[in-house]
């Protein structure tokens, strides 16, 4: 078993652990509580919902079920129905004008480089020995006789461009959430990405995934985003077949609370149908590099929190994810498709502020210096 496998192994018997916790904690919660999904609060789960809150939510649902009474799909939810060999689903696509950001990879190459706390064993007094020495980066050390062959090592995966290698080294050596992890992002290109977000009717397996929202950029200027939509129960099949079409053609993941949630959910989903998904590639999960960039500076980490307070934007309609089940359950009941609007506006608001918040991080933690003292 290589150095990698071992990393990845530890990661799925912490990820076991943390959703054997999360089930005890979801017991102890009251029963709207449970009919939660995924939160973004600084835990990761949807902080209480407050009587106010469910109050407002009751309103909103009289007030589409009203309004889109007797109405078609399409004229509340412009979209069109795919059919593949496993079924039908609903299809919502649309271009966003996205002026995205992140540094140039030469910036955060030389700053790997002049990383010397990747090798085993350097710290920081260690680290200031060896550069008093004249050793001024890794290439330097490739000389030395002791960490010659460690910073060979490093140097091979970093000159090979090995996306995936390189984020698992960095992770083994340095907290999930180092700045320094983040900007390897840097080192694909924009199309590389794919960002997602999902809605369920539940927080752990056996619930459906009922809606899937991803985005993939171009350029870092045009965003294209997809949302997989099913409108019954057994539809839910043929949206994760085309989403997995998505997943083998990506080369990164970018996801807030996606390591604990949405992708061990996908991946549970699609081998219950046996479908393989492609998930060996680079995972950015932005909830760990925004707790450690704003951490004084936000109450909890929902995502409309960082909306307000660090996008400065405010949704016009908000649904708590916790009553998503609640709504999609109701629109099953009445066929009335006004009430899955607010479900779809959630996710697609989810997944533009998925792809704002990579970029406001990246501004974040530009400067070399910065990313070389973020201990």
């Amino acid at each position: 078993m290589s150095r990698y496998d071992k990393i990845i192994q530890r990661f799925s018997r912490r990820l076991n652990q943390i959703e054997e916790d999360l089930r005890e904690k979801r017991f102890a919660e009251s029963d709207l509580e449970r009919e939660g999904r995924k939160g973004k609060s600084s835990t990761g789960f949807a902080p209480r919902l407050s009587e106010y809150e469910y109050y407002q939510a009751q309103e909103l649902k009289e007030e589409l079920a009203e309004r889109y009474r007797d109405q078609s799909l399409n004229k509340v939810i412009p979209g069109e129905k795919i059919s593949n060999q496993y079924g039908t689903f609903y299809h919502i696509s649309e271009q966003v004008k996205e002026d995205s950001f992140k540094p140039e990879k030469e910036t955060v190459e030389k700053t790997i480089l002049s990383f010397f706390s990747l090798l085993p064993g350097i710290r920081e007094y260690r680290e200031d020995q060896l550069k008093r020495a004249g050793y001024k980066n890794l290439q330097d050390l490739i000389s030395h006789p002791r960490w010659g062959k460690e910073a060979e090592l490093v140097l091979q995966v970093v000159f090979e461009k090995d996306k995936l290698g390189l984020q698992h080294l960095l992770s083994s050596r340095l907290p999930k959430s180092h700045p320094l992890v983040f900007s390897l992002s840097s080192f694909h290109p924009w199309e590389d990405f794919l960002f997602l977000d999902i809605e369920t009717l539940g927080l752990f397996g056996g619930n459906l995934v009922i809606l899937i929202g991803i985005a993939t950029l171009e350029d870092g200027k045009k965003m294209r985003l997809d949302q997989f939509l099913a409108l019954e129960a057994e539809e839910e099949i043929a949206l994760l077949k085309a989403f997995s079409e998505y997943l083998s053609k990506s080369k990164s993941l970018v996801s807030f609370n996606g390591k604990a949630f949405d992708v061990p959910f996908l991946e549970g989903r699609l081998r219950y149908y046996g479908i393989i998904p492609d998930l060996r590639k680079p995972h950015f999960d932005l909830l760990h590099f925004s707790r450690r960039v704003w951490k004084n500076q936000l109450p909890d980490f929902c995502l409309d929190t960082i909306e307000r307070n660090i996008l400065k934007e405010k949704r016009s309609t908000h649904l708590p994810s916790s009553l998503v089940p609640e709504f999609y359950s109701d629109y099953l009941k009445t066929k009335n498709y006004g009430l899955l609007k607010p479900i779809v506006e959630h996710n697609r608001q989810d997944v533009l502020t998925l792809v704002r918040i990579f970029s406001e991080l990246h501004r974040n933690v530009t400067g070399v210096r910065q990313l070389v003292v973020a201990q």
